[in-house]
Order: structure tokens, then C-alpha cells, then sequence
């Protein structure tokens, strides 16, 4: 993978600053809610492999869905979660158990950047579908077909990973660069330089895509504080 000085000093600044303590997020239900309208969610606590968890799927069939986590002041920072998913009985053909992150959320969710997996492609017998098995991507102006026609395989890649097994992800994001990181890797599987939504503050949400029942455990939040005026 190739390596970008700038963005690595970047994250690295992000990484040495002081962090507010983490917030690590009670998934029993108190305070959640979903993004209601295109991207409603039906969400409840649930249980897999004896690991308690929040079940999150979209409310309509081909659609996706985000379940907005009560914390504000998300910009730069860090995010770790774990996530089990499964395709729903109805899913199509296409679908590959997309699941993931979203952070910094508008208003209203009207803007996001978002990371997910897509766990059904990681151990295909074809390599293109195991190199789309990670992706960037942001809402609402650049989804992953706008992202991949522009610019093919920039904003995706490979790790392992599989359906119905628990995935850890951890996002690093300062500024307008990002890392995604899989399964407790020392490397990021996932560079992003170029993030799409400016800068901002907003808040962290568990994004599901279509055709997904996915499971979020452990979910942690650590925001760097904003430099003293």
C-alpha cells in the first residue's frame, strides 16, 4: 500500500493529542434512534454467541438504515466497534452484509461520511470481489458507485473477514484523511486522504445496508478535544 506522508502526520497529531476519555456506548436502547425517512432502522438489544449486542436492519427492503448513537462533538478522534451480520431471508443476490460506521452526522443526518464491510465478498473465489471487501463512502452525494466509477479501487479494499463471525473495526480520523483498521490489524487495510464531507462536528452513528441484519457490540467513541482558543 502505498504511503502518504502528509496523511500520516496528520492521523499521527490526532493520535498524540491528549483524548477525552472514551465514551463507551450503552446499547440497551436508552437514547438511540434512527435516522427515520430513507434511512430508517429498527433496532432492539439482542444477543450472539452469548455477546450482548444491538440488532440493527433497514425498515425497507432495498434500503439502508442508521441508528444514531446519542453523542455530539464528533470531529477528529477515534472509533472502535464489532460487528455480526447476516443477510435478511429477502435479500438479493447482490447483497454481501454491508455494515459499518457513520461519523460526523449533519442535522438530521442529511450528511455523512460512512466506512462498512462487506464480509460476503472477503473470501470469494473472485479476487475483484475480495478487493471490495472495504469501503468509503458519503452521504448523500457520494455513494460507492459514484466513488468506484471516478476513481476504481481507491476507496476500497481487502481484508478477512466473513459472514456470521464478529468483525472489529477501528476508525482513526483527523481532518480530511481517515484510517480503518480490521480485526485488531497494526496496519490500516483502508487509507482515505480525501474525505468527501468538509470538516465538521457531528455524530456517530451504526449504519446497515441493504438485504443486512447486522449485530454492533463494544461500541467506543474517542473524541480529541478542539485546540484551546
Amino acid at each position: 500500500m502505498k504511503i502518504f506522508p502528509a496523511l500520516f502526520a496528520s492521523l499521527l497529531l490526532c493520535a498524540a493529542q491528549p483524548a477525552i476519555a472514551a465514551d463507551c456506548m450503552d446499547l440497551s436502547g436508552t437514547g438511540l434512534k434512527t435516522a427515520g425517512g430513507r434511512l430508517a432502522a429498527d433496532f432492539a438489544p439482542a444477543s450472539i454467541e452469548g455477546k450482548a449486542a444491538l440488532r440493527v436492519t433497514p425498515q425497507r427492503t432495498g434500503t439502508d438504515g442508521l441508528v444514531i448513537l446519542p453523542l455530539d462533538g464528533f470531529r477528529d478522534g477515534e472509533i472502535r466497534l464489532k460487528v455480526w451480520s447476516e443477510l435478511r431471508p429477502d435479500a438479493s443476490l447482490d447483497a454481501r452484509g454491508f455494515a459499518g460506521l457513520a461519523f460526523r452526522i449533519k442535522a438530521d443526518a442529511k450528511a455523512f461520511d460512512y466506512f462498512y464491510v462487506r464480509p460476503d465478498n472477503a473470501r470469494a473465489a473472485s479476487q475483484v470481489r475480495r478487493n471490495h471487501s472495504l469501503q468509503y463512502a458519503s452521504y448523500p452525494d457520494h455513494p460507492w458507485e459514484v466513488l468506484r466509477k471516478a476513481e476504481p479501487g481507491k476507496y476500497e479494499s481487502y481484508a478477512d473477514m466473513g459472514l456470521g463471525e464478529w468483525i472489529g473495526i477501528r476508525a482513526l480520523v483527523k481532518d480530511g484523511a481517515a484510517q480503518f483498521y480490521i480485526n485488531g490489524a497494526l496496519h490500516p487495510s483502508l487509507v482515505v486522504e480525501d474525505l468527501k464531507l468538509a470538516p465538521g462536528s457531528g455524530t456517530v452513528g451504526l449504519w446497515v445496508g441493504p438485504g443486512t441484519v447486522a449485530h454492533f457490540a463494544d461500541v467506543c467513541v474517542m473524541r480529541s478535544p478542539l485546540p484551546q482558543a
